[in-house]
């Protein structure tokens, strides 16, 4: 799907779907025989995911950190600890029911442990 469907699913603008790409928040896009940007469904999720992230006080860096241990499935302990802490707020925000990844926050502290 081109830019601008991907804008318009994700409630963002075309300027910040361009600017995730270029802090490698996203996958380069592939491009159609007359230049388009094409993005997958996976694209969609990864936006979904840097936005409620954000929503949890993430800064893009941290992000940024949390893709690339979901893309090489760390199982590491000295990897997981390496990342950041939760921002303060996350968790009365997760009991607000504002976050839907409640399974991110348990496994993060099951491997803590």
């Amino acid at each position: 799907m081109q830019i601008g469907e991907v804008a318009g699913r994700t409630a963002l603008t075309v300027d910040a779907i361009r600017f995730y790409e270029k802090r490698n928040l996203l996958p380069k896009a592939g491009r159609s025989a007359s230049r388009f940007r094409l993005y997958t469904e996976d694209a969609i999720e990864r936006i979904r995911f840097i936005r409620q992230m954000q929503g949890l006080g993430f800064s893009l860096r941290e992000i940024g950190e949390l893709i690339e241990l979901r893309a090489r499935k760390v199982e590491s302990c000295k990897s997981v600890q390496r990342h950041p802490q939760p921002p303060p707020n996350a968790e009365r925000r997760m009991e607000r029911g504002r976050c839907r990844f409640p399974s991110f926050w348990r496994n993060l502290r099951f491997a803590r442990m």
